[in-house]
């Protein structure tokens, strides 16, 4: 006997949220403040400048470090202080068919660092495509037409723009010569 299917597949459920984890928020924390201490420490290697300014090129890191820092030491005491309460429900429930992952976040994370290892080596033309192809894929969006197109135009407008319009100089890797003899460089080399 035959049935009838549904035209329209049943909407995925989101999954059920969990519990913060008390060693995770912890944890997190701590590495939060290490991060601002870590960075109020190499700010302090860096030189001072030869020219006068009452921040001097150090001003944002030693801000941002130590703003880092008293976060996460507010955070550590927060989570500390309140160890013993009753764990609840945090945040959002996943939408349908957006799951978030952990996994997706930190291959996102080093592919992420893989372009900029890649960007002096391969250039701006040849590097920014690759990495948007990746990320493109990681996240699941859009067809082959999408995979070639969007990474293709994206790197030629942000060249147009960076390079020849405001002549911020980009790594060009293997392509320099082809560059230059376009006249595609302009005065930046």
């Amino acid at each position: 006997m035959l049935t009838e299917r549904p035209t329209e597949e049943p909407e995925q459920e989101a999954a059920p949220l969990q519990p913060m984890s008390r060693v995770g928020d912890l944890a997190f924390a701590i590495v939060v403040a290490i991060y601002g201490l870590g960075l109020i420490g190499l700010t302090s290697l860096q030189e001072a400048g030869m020219a006068f300014d009452s921040l001097g090129p150090r001003g944002l890191p030693y801000t941002t470090g130590a703003v880092l820092l008293l976060i996460g030491v507010l955070l550590i005491f927060h989570r500390v202080r309140h160890w013993s309460e009753p764990v609840t429900e945090e945040g959002a429930p996943d939408e349908p068919g957006y799951p978030a992952s952990f996994w997706r976040a930190a291959t996102v994370a080093g592919v992420t660092f893989g372009y900029v290892a890649l960007l002096p080596i391969l250039g701006f033309l040849l590097a920014t495509p690759l990495y948007l192809v990746a990320g493109l894929k990681i996240l699941d969006r859009g067809g082959w037409k999408t995979l070639v197109l969007v990474p293709l135009l994206f790197t030629v407008v942000m060249y147009a723009i960076f390079s020849q319009a405001l002549t911020i100089p980009l790594p060009v890797g293997p392509l320099g010569d082809l560059l230059e003899s376009l006249g595609l460089l302009g005065s930046v080399h």
